[in-house]
This record gives C-alpha cells, sequence and structure tokens, in this order.
C-alpha cells in the first residue's frame, strides 16, 4: 500500500470533511424548517427567474392555494387584484438582480377568507461565482399596523382638522411659557398672524393679561386643570373690548409624570356678552332653553344607535339603559313612509360626508310620532360612524296648526275683524267685515269702515274698551248696531304696534232685546185681560212696540182684510184652534220691512193675542157658566127655565144668536127667543118636523150639528136657503136637548158673527151648555119624582164629551142612598185635557133635596171649567171660591192624570184621601197636604204627585163608601183597602170597582166611585175608542161608529149594518141596563170589534132566540137584529150583575 499512488492516499481525507459539511448542511435545514414553522412568517423559494419549481407548504398553508396550483406564477392569484401585476411586474425583473427585494401587497388568508395587507421580502441565493441560483424570501402580516396606522393617521387628521377647523381657540407654551402653537381661530380671535405668536410669552403680546394668564399657566402645571376663566382684552384696530373665555391644562406624555408644557383653550364671547346684554328681557328664556338640553344629539355606526343625550332619549322617551343596552336603531325608529328620505339622506352621506337637514318622523316609545328636524355628519364610512342632531318639531307644528286654527277662525269668523296701523292705515279686514260693511274691498282709512276711531287701551292690564254704535254703511245701506271693541297688538318692533278692531253685529240681538221687553209688556198686558175688548185695547196699544212699527189695527173676523199692497204695512192674523182666526191686525210701518225677518215674532203675537182672546173668552165663559147653572139651579117651571136659558146662555157662549126650538105634541115645532131679529124670528116661525132647517134636522135625529162656517152649509145643505147669513152670522150650531129617554125635545141653536172653532174645549162647553139646559127642562118636567130624578141625575153624571185615553181604564159607579127620595150631592166627573192628559173629580156636596142638587150642579159646571180653562192645580179651589163665594159647603178631589210621564197630580179640598194601588204594593192612601172643604179655600193648595205606571191604579170615592153608623170611619177605610188588596194585580177597573160595592153594604148617604187603572202597554193595543154613554150621548156616537167601521176597511153595506148593530146595543144598555155604560171599540188583524157594558146591577137574560121576538114582547128584537146583522154576538154577565156585550165584525168579507 505504500507503493500506491499519493493522490490515492489523500483521497478518504479529503471526502471526511465534505460529508462533515453536507451533514451540517442537513442540520441546518433541518433547524430552519423547524424554525420557520414555529414562526408565523410564510418562508417559500423559487428559481432565480421568479418560479416556484417545489411546493411551499407554508404558502400553502397561508393562503389555501394547494401544489401543484401555485406551481411557477400561480401562487400570483391570491394575490389582491389591484396588487397583483405591480407584484408580478417586480418578479419579472429579478433576472439580473441580485439586492433583496421588499414588496407591500394584499394576500388572500384562507382562515379569514379575505385579504390582508402583507409584507414579503426576498434573498438572493448566489454561487460561488456570483451567480444568482435561487431566491428566498418570507411573507409577513403586518395587516393590524396598516389598520392601526390608518387609525392613527385619521386621528392624527381629525385632530388637525379640529385644530384647522374649529370655532375655538386653541394652543400650548412650553415649560418657560413660551407659545409653541396657534390654531388659526386663535389668531382671529387675538387678532394676531399666528407666527408672530411663536416663541414669545402672553406678558410679550398682551402687557398685564398677559402676566395674569402666565400667572394661571403656572398655576395649571402644579394644580391641574382651570376652566372657565373669563377676561376681556381691547380689539387692537377699534379698541372695542372683546370678552374671551379661556381653560388651561397640563400636558403630559402619557405613561409618565413628564410635563411638556400647558394647553389652552380660548373662546370669544363677545357677540354672546353683547347679545345677552342687548336681549337682557329674553335672557331668563333663553338660559330656560339651554338648560332644558332641547337639542337632541346622537350618533351611532351603521344602523346601531350608540350614544345620545338626555334630550334625544326624553324626546323619543326611551332610557339610557335603553341605549346601553343596544335597543335603539334608527331604521326601527322610523315609520315606514320615511324610508324613502332616510334613503335619499343616506345617499347624500355617502357622497359628501354630511347630509342637509330633512324634516321626518320617528315612533315615541308609546307609539304615536314624533316629527323632528335631522341633520346628519359622517365620522367615518367603513363602517359608517355618524353624528346626527334632531329638532323636536312638536311644538312648532302645534303653533303652526295653531296659526292655520287661528287664521280660519279670523277668516270664517261671523264678526269684523280689521288691523290698521296707528296712523288709521287699514291693513286687513276679514271677509265678514267686508260683508257686514257692504263692501267688495277693504277702505284706505279706518275711519271709512267704522267711523269715529276707539282709542286703543295704553297697557296690557287696561281692560278692552267697548262701545256700542251703528256703522257708517251695512248691510243693504241700513246702519248696523255693533259691539265695537279696539286694542293694540305687536308689530314688527316695540315702536311699531297696530290697532285691531272687532266688531259683533248687534243689529239682531239688540233689535231682539227690544222685541222681548215689548213682549213682556205685551203679554204682561194680556194676562190681565179678562174680556175681547181689553185684548183688542192691549193689541192696538202695546204691538207697535214689539215690532217697532207706527201703528196696530184691529180688524173683526166679521169684516176680512185683504193683503195691503204697501211694503210697509201687513195683516197679521190671529189664530184660534181648529185653524180659525179671531180676527186680524193691519201693522203699519214708516219704512218698508222684510216680513219674513219679523215673521216668527209676529207668529209669537198672534198666538199670545189668540189665547188671551181665548182666555178671556173662558174667564167670560165660566163666570157665564156658574151664572147659568146657578140661575137653572133654582127655575121652577119649563118656561122659566127657557126664559133664563135664553137670556144667559149668549153670555156664557159669547154668542149674539140664541134660540130654543121646542117640540110640541105631534109634529109642531115652537121657536122660542130673546131679541131675535123680526126678519129672523119669522122665518123659524111655523116649522115642522120635515123641514130641512139645520136647527130642525138636530131635533129629527138627535145629531148635533155645527157649522163653522157657511161654506160648511152650503156643502151640508146646498139646497135649503141659508137664512142666518144676511144678518152677519158665520158661525152656527144646533144642540139636539134630550129627556131621561133619549128623546129629542128641543134644539138649542147659536150663531156667532165670526167663524168660531170647535174643537174638543168648545164642544165640551157646548155638551156642559146642553147637559144643563137637559137637566133644567127634565128637572122642571119631573120635579113631582125626586128619586126619578136622582136616577136621571146618576146617568147625567157620565161626562157627555169625554174620551178615555187608551192608556186608561175606568170605571165608574153611583149608588143613591139606601132610604128615602132626597137628591144626594155626591158627583164625579171625567174631563179631556190637552196632551194626552185627563182630569178625574169626586165630589161631595153637603145636604140633600134640590139645593144640595142645585150646588152639586153649580159646583160640577165651575170645577168643570176651570179646569178645562187649565187653572193651575194649585190655585183651582182658591179660584172656585172665588167666583162661587162661600155661601155652601162641600169636599172634592180632582186626579189629573199624564199617562205619558206616567204621574198623576192630586189636590184634595176636605175630601176622602185617593188609594193608590201599585202593581208591586199594598193599597196606599194618598197623603196630600191638610185643607178645608170648598168655600173656606182661599189660598193655593200644595200640588200632590205620585208615579202612575202601567198596572198602577187610583181610587176615588165620597164618604158614603166607609161611613156607617155605629161604626169608626179610619175601620171603613181599613176594609175599604182590606178589600182592594184582594183583587187581582191585573183586575181591570170594572172588577175593581164591582168588587168594591160588592163588598160595602149600602148606607144612609149616596157612594160614588171612580176607579182608573194605567193600562200596561200590551192592553192598549187595537184600541181605537172608548167613550162613556148615556141615552143622551147616543145618538152622537153613530158618527164616531161609522168612522171606526170604514177605517177598518168594511164595505159600505157592512159599515151600516155594523152601525145599526151597536146602536141596537147601546139603546138595549140605556133601556135595560141602567141608563148609560162604556163603549168601546178596538180593530185586530182579522176583525174590527165592539163591546158595550151598562152599568146595570139587577142582571139579565144573556140568550138570543134564533127567531124575531114577536112585535108585542116586551124587549130582546134589538139583541136578535144585533146578532142577525153581525158576524159574532157574545152576550155575558159581569160579577156585578150587568150585561157586557161583544159585537164582531170580521175584516176582508
Amino acid at each position: 500500500m505504500s507503493d500506491a499512488d499519493p493522490a490515492m492516499r489523500d483521497r478518504p481525507a479529503a471526502r471526511e470533511p465534505a460529508a462533515a459539511a453536507r451533514a451540517a448542511q442537513i442540520r441546518a435545514e433541518r433547524r430552519f424548517r423547524s424554525l420557520v414553522e414555529a414562526t408565523d412568517t410564510v418562508v417559500w423559494a423559487h428559481d432565480a427567474s421568479g418560479a416556484i419549481t417545489e411546493e411551499q407548504p407554508a404558502l400553502a398553508g397561508y393562503t389555501g392555494q394547494p401544489w401543484p396550483e401555485h406551481r411557477e406564477t400561480g401562487w400570483l392569484a391570491m394575490i389582491h387584484p389591484e396588487d397583483r401585476d405591480r407584484v408580478a411586474g417586480d418578479l419579472r425583473g429579478l433576472p439580473g438582480r441580485t439586492a433583496p427585494l421588499e414588496q407591500r401587497y394584499r394576500l388572500w388568508r384562507a382562515g379569514d377568507q379575505a385579504y390582508r395587507h402583507v409584507v414579503g421580502r426576498a434573498a438572493a441565493i448566489q454561487d460561488e461565482h456570483g451567480v444568482v441560483v435561487e431566491w428566498l424570501g418570507a411573507i409577513t402580516d403586518v395587516h393590524s399596523q396598516v389598520e392601526a396606522g390608518v387609525a392613527v393617521r385619521r386621528t392624527t387628521a381629525i385632530i388637525d382638522a379640529i385644530l384647522q377647523e374649529a370655532p375655538v381657540g386653541i394652543g400650548w407654551a412650553d415649560l418657560d411659557l413660551r407659545l409653541r402653537h396657534i390654531n388659526p381661530a386663535l389668531a382671529r380671535i387675538n387678532g394676531l398672524p399666528a407666527g408672530d405668536h411663536l416663541g414669545r410669552r402672553p406678558s410679550q403680546l398682551w402687557g398685564e393679561t398677559g402676566r395674569r394668564i402666565e400667572e394661571l399657566m403656572r398655576r395649571v402645571m402644579v394644580d391641574g386643570p382651570v376652566t372657565g376663566v373669563e377676561f376681556t382684552a381691547p380689539e387692537p384696530e377699534s379698541a372695542l373690548v372683546r370678552h374671551r373665555v379661556a381653560s388651561y391644562f397640563p400636558i403630559r406624555i402619557p405613561g409618565s409624570d413628564q410635563d411638556v408644557g400647558v394647553g389652552f383653550t380660548i373662546v370669544d364671547v363677545t357677540e354672546r356678552t353683547r347679545l345677552l346684554q342687548a336681549l337682557g328681557e329674553q335672557r331668563t328664556r333663553f338660559e330656560r332653553l339651554l338648560t332644558t338640553d332641547v337639542l337632541a344629539v346622537f350618533g351611532g355606526v351603521d344602523e346601531a344607535i350608540l350614544e345620545a343625550n338626555d334630550a334625544f332619549l326624553s324626546m323619543l322617551g326611551y332610557t339610557r339603559d335603553d341605549l346601553e343596552q343596544g335597543r335603539l336603531r334608527w331604521p326601527d325608529l322610523t315609520p315606514p313612509e320615511w324610508a324613502e328620505a332616510d334613503r335619499r339622506s343616506l345617499a347624500e352621506l355617502a357622497a359628501t360626508g354630511r347630509s342637509s337637514a330633512f324634516p321626518k318622523e320617528y315612533r315615541h316609545a308609546d307609539g304615536h310620532r314624533v316629527p323632528v328636524l335631522i341633520g346628519v355628519v359622517a365620522l367615518d364610512r367603513a363602517p359608517l360612524r355618524w353624528l346626527a342632531y334632531a329638532a323636536d318639531l312638536t311644538a312648532e307644528r302645534s303653533a303652526q296648526a295653531e296659526s292655520r286654527l287661528f287664521r280660519a277662525l279670523v277668516e270664517r269668523s261671523g264678526d269684523l275683524i280689521a288691523v290698521a296701523r296707528i296712523d288709521g292705515s287699514v291693513r286687513y279686514v276679514n271677509p265678514a267685515g267686508l260683508r257686514m260693511t257692504d263692501r267688495t274691498a277693504a277702505p284706505e282709512r279706518l275711519t271709512d269702515l267704522i267711523g269715529e276711531p276707539l282709542q286703543p287701551r295704553e297697557t296690557a292690564r287696561e281692560p278692552r274698551r267697548h262701545t256700542a254704535r251703528a256703522l257708517p254703511t251695512g248691510r243693504g245701506g241700513a246702519p248696523l248696531e255693533v259691539d265695537l271693541q279696539a286694542f293694540t297688538v305687536a308689530g314688527d318692533t316695540e315702536t311699531t304696534p297696530y290697532l285691531a278692531v272687532v266688531a259683533r253685529d248687534m243689529t239682531d240681538r239688540q233689535r231682539t232685546l227690544r222685541q222681548a221687553e215689548g213682549l213682556a209688556r205685551f203679554a204682561g198686558a194680556l194676562s190681565t185681560a179678562t174680556d175681547r175688548a181689553a185684548v183688542t185695547a192691549t193689541v192696538e196699544g202695546l204691538l207697535p212696540a214689539v215690532v217697532e212699527a207706527a201703528s196696530a189695527t184691529w180688524i173683526p173676523a166679521s169684516d176680512p182684510a185683504g193683503a195691503p199692497d204697501d211694503a210697509a204695512a201687513f195683516v197679521m192674523p190671529v189664530p184660534l184652534e181648529a185653524g180659525t182666526v179671531a180676527g186680524s191686525v193691519l201693522i203699519r210701518w214708516d219704512r218698508p220691512v222684510e216680513i219674513d225677518e219679523l215673521r216668527n215674532v209676529l207668529q209669537t203675537v198672534a198666538g199670545l193675542s189668540g189665547q188671551a182672546l181665548q182666555r178671556a173668552e173662558l174667564i167670560t165663559a165660566a163666570s157665564g157658566m156658574a151664572t147659568l147653572a146657578a140661575r137653572l139651579s133654582v127655575t121652577r117651571t119649563p118656561d122659566e127655565a127657557i126664559a133664563v136659558m135664553l137670556e144667559t146662555i149668549p153670555a156664557a157662549l159669547d154668542t149674539t144668536l140664541c134660540g130654543l126650538l121646542v117640540r110640541e105634541q105631534g109634529d109642531r115645532l115652537r121657536m122660542c127667543h130673546r131679541d131675535l131679529p123680526a126678519a129672523l124670528a119669522a122665518a123659524y116661525t111655523g116649522l115642522r118636523l120635515d123641514d130641512p132647517q139645520p136647527i130642525v134636522e138636530a131635533i129629527r135625529t138627535g145629531r148635533r150639528i155645527v157649522l163653522p162656517g157657511r161654506e160648511a152649509y152650503r156643502d151640508r145643505f146646498p139646497a135649503v136657503a141659508d137664512i142666518v147669513a144676511g144678518h152677519g152670522i158665520v158661525s152656527t150650531v144646533a144642540l139636539p136637548l134630550h129627556d131621561s129617554q133619549g128623546r129629542t125635545v128641543a134644539a138649542l141653536g147659536l150663531g156667532w158673527p165670526y167663524r168660531r172653532p170647535f174643537g174638543t174645549d168648545g164642544l165640551a162647553r157646548l155638551d156642559t151648555v146642553a147637559d144643563l139646559c137637559e137637566q133644567t127642562l127634565e128637572r122642571t118636567r119631573l120635579v113631582a119624582t125626586e128619586h126619578q130624578l136622582i136616577t136621571r141625575l146618576a146617568t147625567r153624571l157620565h161626562p157627555a164629551s169625554a174620551v178615555v185615553p187608551a192608556e186608561l181604564d175606568i170605571a165608574v159607579r153611583y149608588r143613591p142612598a139606601l132610604s128615602g127620595l132626597e137628591l144626594g150631592g155626591d158627583w164625579y166627573d171625567l174631563i179631556n185635557l190637552p196632551e194626552g192628559r185627563f182630569a178625574v173629580v169626586v165630589g161631595d156636596v153637603v145636604g140633600h133635596h134640590i139645593d144640595a142638587a142645585a150646588d152639586m150642579a153649580q159646583l160640577r159646571t165651575v170645577i168643570n171649567t176651570l179646569i178645562r180653562l187649565e187653572v193651575p192645580l194649585e190655585e183651582l179651589f182658591a179660584r172656585f171660591t172665588t167666583l162661587v163665594g162661600r155661601d155652601f159647603w162641600g169636599t172634592a178631589v180632582v186626579l189629573v192624570l199624564d199617562p205619558a210621564r206616567q204621574r198623576a197630580d192630586i189636590v184634595r179640598a176636605g175630601h176622602p184621601h185617593p188609594v193608590l194601588l201599585g202593581p208591586e204594593h199594598p193599597p196606599t192612601a194618598v197623603a196630600t197636604d191638610r185643607t178645608p172643604p170648598l168655600g173656606l179655600v182661599n189660598r193655593g193648595i200644595p200640588v200632590t204627585s205620585v208615579p202612575f205606571v202601567p198596572g198602577a191604579a187610583l181610587l176615588a170615592y165620597t164618604d158614603g163608601l166607609v161611613e156607617r153608623r155605629h161604626s169608626d170611619y179610619d175601620r171603613g177605610v181599613d176594609d175599604l183597602h182590606a178589600v182592594l188588596a184582594g183583587t187581582a194585580a191585573d183586575a181591570c177597573a170594572d172588577d175593581v170597582a164591582d168588587a168594591v160595592l160588592a163588598a160595602a153594604r149600602a148606607s144612609e148617604d149616596d157612594q160614588a166611585l171612580v176607579v182608573v187603572r194605567h193600562r200596561p202597554p200590551h192592553r192598549t193595543d187595537g184600541v181605537d175608542v172608548r167613550v162613556p154613554f148615556t141615552g143622551e150621548t147616543i145618538g152622537g156616537l153613530r158618527h164616531t161608529v161609522q168612522a171606526a167601521a170604514r177605517a177598518a176597511g168594511l164595505s159600505p153595506e157592512r159599515v151600516e149594518d155594523f152601525t145599526i148593530a151597536v146602536y141596537e146595543l147601546l139603546t138595549n144598555a140605556v133601556r135595560h141596563g141602567g141608563g148609560g155604560g162604556e163603549l168601546t171599540l178596538r180593530t185586530t188583524a182579522t176583525a174590527l170589534v165592539c163591546e158595550v157594558h151598562n152599568d146595570a146591577t139587577t142582571g139579565g137574560d144573556v140568550r138570543v132566540g134564533p127567531v124575531a121576538p114577536a112585535p108585542d114582547s116586551q124587549g130582546g128584537r134589538g139583541l136578535w137584529l144585533a146578532s142577525r146583522l153581525a158576524d159574532e154576538l157574545d152576550l155575558r154577565l159581569t160579577r156585578s150583575g150587568a150585561l157586557a156585550a161583544a159585537l164582531v165584525m170580521r175584516l176582508g168579507t
């Protein structure tokens, strides 16, 4: 081996260092790879041309781009498109380059799914010849540093912008108190360029003021910030004093105690101070406004509101907790219809960084909407950070609404409203003012509008000045009476006020007041007029003042006047009831008038005049009726009675024509008259029963004939000569007078020289006169038989003209004394009143015989008349005493029933207490005021009112019903209440009355009883007519029955059959059933039903045979005829023994 080549011997030794180097290289690569994997840095390598030829795990792990996609230059796809070309260009320049390469770009990071800022650095690997064989690089993520830099730069920019743009002076001085920075605002405040400040101390610039500033700065560096320092300094050019507020604070480096200097802010408040001084009187208002924090400020990021002041939270009703919890987002606060406005604002914000102020609405926490004016500024764009202010427009909107409302009120006001300058030039007149003054445009001067101007009040505390005057012009040129007010209102400045004038048209009001005063005097005078002459004198004397006329002339109804041609005159009819007139009044004015404007007043005057005439007539009638009743009551013979009738009836009925046609034996008729014109008396002499004259027809038919005017005469008697028309007679009436058997024995003829109404009250007075005349004629014929007179008087107690309202169920009973033939004084009366009311009177006159009967007749007549005159109940008995005097004693109770109001008003004069039966409580005596008997009452009596509901009943009676010899009076009353308590709650009035009479024993005194029950609503269905009748009144019911039959729809033949059948039932009740009863007509869905109840208590036959009774039989023929004419006839006996008949006519047959 020693002989071997030396080179061969040295080869192993040479291989040893190479192996060691290779091992060291492998170890180094492994260490390098471990180091790379342990860091966030991406290490990669590529060849000399910049192409990656080997898999780069670190790069793939960062970008998520696997091998071989990042091979060659494929990895460039992971670079942000905006940076890709720049990086690719740098890589293309690598050949020939040996210097290291550094690049900044954005590289996709798979973990974040986003591009991030990175720094790429590469170094060239060269061989021993200096040739680049490889590039080794590292990519470092600097995204956080880049963002931090952007934020720092933005913050710096904001601070610089604040310093440059802030209206507040800002600066700082070093520890030697030399000024090192002054912003433009502070330079402007100090009046020096910024450069002139730098390096100088405040004392060098501002002398004594500067030394004070330096003292403050030194104190700040020791004690800390000082704020709100106010001081003044003269303005360099004008020497005006400037007011400033400064704040000082030390400047320290954060995290150390090293002081850099003193910072300060200066605010020039000169203008504010001057404004506060100039607006001293508004200072309180402004200070309150500032302290209330009325401007809402809020800010946030994107849609979230992250900060807000109290004004914003208070404005929308949210709390600080709502804000901190992130519950406030401006889209949630915005109603949908404002989304477009928000979109436009956001677009402007994105384009310019600010949004112009615009109105919108926000939702309040409670749901209502808040109008605001909002402005927004952008603080950052990605994400969008913004700051906004909002002014609450609620008050402004309310003020605008109030302003519009006020203007509308002024424009639509009916008053004149004008505004003028103090010099009198008119600025405004509202439409009502133009109409009121008959103008189309406002005049130039206020005096042209209102005449002499008013002086406005000098101070606000002085009351507005009023005056009443006539405007120079008015509607139609006539002066207007106005209530004028003047006052000042503020103008543009305190030195330029305006004069406001308000004028209210008082013309109609003043006229109305004068009319009201005149009407009061007129009505007062009419209320005291007791006869026609007094009424007409009042009309002629006082009416002109009411309507501002020159004169008024009364024209009687017998002398009708036509409408005048003159526009300054008017004929006013004076109406009475039933559409007739009592006369007319010719009214004349000094000028033409608009009658339509006076029509209501004229109607009122006419109505008052008509009422006064009726009242005077009623007063005269009441006095005349009392005289008639008194004088008739003492007559003894028929001739004496006729003479009294002819003498007193004209005064009682205010008639100018009065005659009595008496039927004598056979068909002979005799006319009795007093002061009748000879020609008229001759025309009525020698009349026979078949004569066609109305008065003869009344005797022939037994029916009342009423002719309100001559046209009614011509319509009814076209072939008969009108005898009375030539003597000035307009209205005529023929009243038949019957005897106790229902036979017509005479007819009373009456005539008036004017058209006279004949309503319910008028007919009632006629019936009362006829009733008195019939009673007197009957009494004088039958004076020998007093008991018969009592019987007839009992039947006459039924009021001939009273029609019982459908709401009431009434039963009346009268039982004479048990022994003797003496006339009793017990009586009752039923009276219709206006408005559906109904009066019931029960009375008792002390004594018996003719005198008691006369007193009873007089008492009944007077009270009947007073009630029909609607004399107040509390004055009824006192007025009775005034009219009749104190010559007799008696008692009475009056019940005025008002079914509609469900009330009964009661007055009592010494009479037994009425009894009230309620639907749900026991019988109770109605407690009324204690009063003396009739004839002794000289004062008003309190009226007792009790409820009178459906189902309730009232019982009025005379003392004969409860008084017994050897028995206590109260015991009798208790027995009566016990009987009433035992009746059924729904018992009809007849059943209650029958039960009372059946339980009461006959006594030595008369017994009168009236039961009135308020029917429940279902009891009145279908009732058309309910009326009591007597033999004297059945003739007058024929028309009532016929009218009901026609209204029900019966054919003419069946109408006649029904009328005859009903008349037969009525006649049967009069002849065999006590002389009277009650007739009820009602219509059902299928039939017309007639019910007749008589007053008998002795029973009767309820059977009707199939064969007509013989001509000589005693009765039965009428019922048999009724059964043949009607479809059904039912007869039954009531508990009291009275006969009740029901007759049915079916409809549609």
